[in-house]
């Protein structure tokens, strides 16, 4: 079973403390026929009592929520101008070989896309987003701190706290935030009407062909070296020396 998680050959030494401790209570909570389909914390529950579980930081995961299929954290695919990691049961890639571009697809457990993101450069920029179920006129995504991309979306952020963009169509805009774990949150903000019904869309577009800047904050200069970052990672040899890269 822990193939199912960790993909072979895969150096577990790149795999934080959270990564492993998602993985033992994942493998601990998977039911075993041999056990009357009890899971192996069930077990231990049974043998030394519930404060051992708090002890080891171990918890139940119900098993209509347990992940047998996403694996943790692996390097997938690599060319000279092509990336793409598995994160988090998210799937970034990267590219510039034509034009610039870093795509985010986020999945459930059964596999059906529910949040898709994009940067591009091409003669401009511009940014998509799209969510299968959205209930608000706002959608959000997590960079988290491990992510081989996250020194990027650092560098947008460089020297700002909070990053504001407006599309330059519509009264739709985003935000770049960093939250209190150190994490990049990306906001899309909606049109009224695009979440309740009123409007049938899946697809939004935010669009900077028109604007140079907005409020001095140099968003296309940061936009430029986000994607130098984004080069110099695709660039690099292995995972660890991408990590080495902002050390």
């Amino acid at each position: 079973m822990l193939r199912w998680l960790i993909e072979k050959g895969f150096d577990i030494s790149l795999l934080s403390a959270d990564d492993i401790l998602d993985i033992i209570n994942r493998l601990n909570n998977y039911p075993r026929p041999k056990k009357e389909y009890k899971t192996l914390l069930q077990l231990l529950e049974e043998e030394l009592g519930d404060y051992i579980l708090d002890l080891l930081n171990l918890y139940h995961i119900p098993i209509e929520e347990l992940n047998m299929k996403d694996m943790i954290l692996y390097f997938q695919f690599r060319t000279d101008d092509y990336m793409e990691f598995n994160e988090h049961g998210k799937i970034r890639q990267a590219s510039f070989d034509n034009g610039y571009e870093y795509t985010e697809t986020k999945t459930n457990n059964t596999g059906k896309v529910t949040d898709y993101f994009s940067i591009c450069y091409s003669s401009d920029y511009s940014f998509m987003y799209a969510n299968s179920d959205r209930e608000t006129n706002e959608g959000k995504m997590v960079v988290e701190t491990d992510s081989a991309f996250y020194q990027a979306f650092k560098t947008l952020l460089e020297g700002v706290d909070r990053l504001h963009i407006d599309c330059d169509f519509s009264e739709r805009y985003l935000e770049f935030e960093i939250n209190n774990n150190d994490e990049v949150e990306i906001s899309f903000h909606l049109l009224p009407g695009e979440t309740d019904g009123t409007v049938d869309v899946k697809n939004v577009m935010y669009d900077l062909r028109s604007k140079a800047d907005q409020d001095n904050t140099n968003i296309k200069k940061r936009l430029k070296n986000f994607f130098n970052v984004i080069e110099n990672i695709i660039q690099s040899n292995t995972l660890e020396d991408t990590k080495k890269l902002f050390l």
